[in-house]
């Protein structure tokens, strides 16, 4: 296999590797200097859920728009102004004005702007490379994701702890200005409507398609669900860095860089023949059983009150393996089973689903943590997943050979 497939998915998938990478470094800079500056899960909560919940309600409707304008140009400039954003923030930051509130907002731009950006990445790589190498583009996709959170957190937290924010912050609006401009050099034959007045039509449209095909609504529980457990990750991770013995926002970088390294095995992995045997619904499933069991395995090792930070790294790989494996899976069954047509609406729909999971599993949490110790509530997701299992066994026709 040809490590980029070709010219144009390389462009898609640079851009996305330098923006990713921007964007993790900003996430941990941003965890830390809320949790330094507020030390509460409900405020990091409310933050995460800022960055999640406009892209989440925007992301109903914005799949319509997109199919029916140039996905290039919609990347290209929700890009550049993102990265513009990021350097507004980088100078309120360098003179001593940034608050928790502008963060809060700044966080609603981005994510109106990303309801726009991730679905018209998502459909455009169907249109740039070849039908059998759509699950090999996705496999690559989710390793760039893989990378970017072993490299990130690593980077970032020795970036913030040896010079502080304000680099991190002026990186991150860099990487997305430059993702922009790589982009813009994507060869895609646009086919536009030039219809204005049937959006709303359109919108029920890319509905109406998602709930007769038992497929995709086999898919969008399995995005609500995966989301709504690594929400819970989100919140514990930065007290649990801060547990352990060492550096705590050096032990946070280790932490989301093993999650990072299982994206990356299990992007790997998809890419061998050998790992791919059954049907991609029986792989996902699987995938979700190791999911729990790390999850409770997780839970039971900091309820014992280990300060090594070693175990936590096995697992997390482990986690973060299972979670490349699922979504390598539910992004091809889309992208083989929808029309070009509807892609952007239905793309968009399963990011308002994930969108909609990750801040309600986050807040949920968040509120949890205010009551009771992380390491139940990492307890309390292992055995929701598992008993998730039992539930999407029972609802799922293993007949159908996705």
């Amino acid at each position: 296999m040809k490590v980029f497939i070709n010219k144009d998915f390389f462009l898609v998938w640079t851009g996305q590797i330098v923006s990713q990478l921007g964007d993790r470094l900003y996430s941990i800079a941003l965890a830390w200097w809320l949790l330094k500056k507020t030390n509460s899960p409900v405020i990091m909560g409310i933050s995460l859920m800022c960055s999640l919940l406009p892209e989440a309600i925007i992301g109903l409707f914005s799949g319509a728009f997109i199919d029916l304008k140039n996905v290039k140009v919609i990347m290209v400039v929700t890009d550049i102004i993102r990265g513009l954003i990021i350097l507004l923030v980088s100078c309120f930051f360098y003179y001593n004005i940034l608050s928790v509130c502008f963060i809060l907002i700044v966080n609603i731009a981005i994510s109106v702007l990303s309801a726009l950006f991730n679905p018209s990445v998502m459909s455009i790589i169907p249109c740039v490379v070849k039908k059998d190498k759509v699950i090999d583009a996705n496999s690559l996709s989710q390793l760039i994701y893989g990378l970017t959170t072993v490299i990130g957190p690593l980077f970032g937290s020795g970036l913030v702890s040896w010079f502080g924010f304000f680099p991190v912050l002026l990186f991150n609006s860099f990487s997305f200005i430059f993702s922009g401009i790589v982009e813009y050099f994507i060869r895609y034959n646009a086919e536009v409507s030039l219809k204005k007045n049937i959006l709303l039509d359109e919108i029920k449209k890319g509905f109406s398609f998602i709930r007769k095909d038992l497929r995709l609504i086999f898919i969008m529980k399995v995005i609500s669900s995966i989301h709504l457990f690594v929400g819970s990750l989100m919140v514990v991770m930065p007290f649990l860095a801060d547990d352990i013995n060492g550096n705590g926002i050096i032990n946070l970088g280790f932490l989301e860089m093993a999650l990072g390294l299982g994206l990356i095995l299990g992007s790997i992995l998809k890419l061998s023949l050998k790992f791919n045997k059954g049907s991609k619904s029986d792989i996902i499933l699987n995938s979700f059983i190791l999911l729990g069991l790390s999850f409770l395995s997780l839970g039971v090792i900091y309820m014992g009150m280990c300060k090594s930070i070693l175990p936590y790294l096995f697992f997390l790989i482990i986690v973060g393996g299972s979670i490349s494996k699922i979504s390598v899976n539910w992004r091809t069954i889309l992208q083989l089973n929808v029309p070009t047509d509807l892609r952007g609406r239905v793309f968009s729909t399963a990011n308002s689903i994930a969108n909609l999971s990750l801040p309600a599993g986050i807040l949920i949490y968040g509120v949890l943590m205010e009551y009771t110790v992380p390491a139940y509530v990492i307890v309390l997701n292992g055995l929701i997943i598992l008993s998730f299992v039992l539930y999407f066994k029972s609802k799922l026709n293993y007949e159908e050979n996705y």
